[in-house]
């Protein structure tokens, strides 16, 4: 079954309580409660993994995944100074992803693509990029998947072009290990989130649910 996934990671966040946080995100139209699992109805869940603070939510990595960053998205880098954030989307309904790193509150990195072609490569290959293209090539999974776009009639420079995309569609496994020493696919679980994050929107969504049955 495809997997769709919205992340945010900040290391070394500041001791704060979510209800402090979550200005510093501009979430501000957020109320928080104490998550008991995943399956409960929420807009965000946060919590805290390997020293790292996690959110699941889908509205604040597309703010930090723009080309262009908005003055919004400005606010929250800067409100991290001593942080690197890591903002993720990648959906396997489309086959699709974006991700970001931010350093010393700059975007160092950003990357993303659909369905076989990057559509933005902003900034310098992390180490972590050159490193599994190397291990790649060193366990023959890059020539295997080359050969085999070649036999389906690609030219040898789509046939790059797709095994390299392959390559960054992996990087969030990647990058997941370096930050949480974790396996993406066993994220999250319900020992790493705390509390859930109900937006004023979804509380009115309920209230106008309820009148419709009265």
């Amino acid at each position: 079954m495809a997997q769709n996934m919205w992340f945010v990671l900040i290391t070394n966040p500041p001791s704060l309580q979510p209800d402090e946080l979550l200005p510093k995100l501009r979430l501000e139209d957020y109320q928080v409660q104490e998550a008991d699992h995943l399956t409960e109805a929420a807009d965000l869940f946060l919590g805290i993994s390997n020293h790292c603070l996690v959110l699941v939510e889908d509205r604040l990595p597309s703010l930090l995944l723009e080309d262009s960053l908005s003055q919004k998205a400005i606010d929250i880098i800067q409100s991290f100074p001593e942080s690197e954030i890591l903002a993720l989307i990648r959906s396997g309904t489309a086959y699709s992803f974006t991700w970001a790193i931010i350093q010393h509150q700059q975007r160092v990195r950003l990357k993303s693509g659909s369905d076989g072609e990057i559509s933005s490569d902003l900034g310098e290959a992390l180490e972590e990029e050159k490193e599994l293209l190397e291990n790649m090539k060193q366990a023959g999974d890059y020539q295997a998947l080359f050969q085999e776009c070649m036999s389906e009639g690609m030219s040898a420079k789509e046939a790059h072009r797709l095994v390299e995309f392959e390559a960054s569609w992996k990087m969030p496994e990647v990058l997941f290990e370096k930050y949480l020493n974790r396996n993406l696919y066993d994220f999250p679980t319900e020992k790493d989130l705390l509390f859930k994050c109900l937006s004023t929107n979804y509380w009115q969504n309920l209230i106008n649910d309820s009148i419709k049955f009265l």
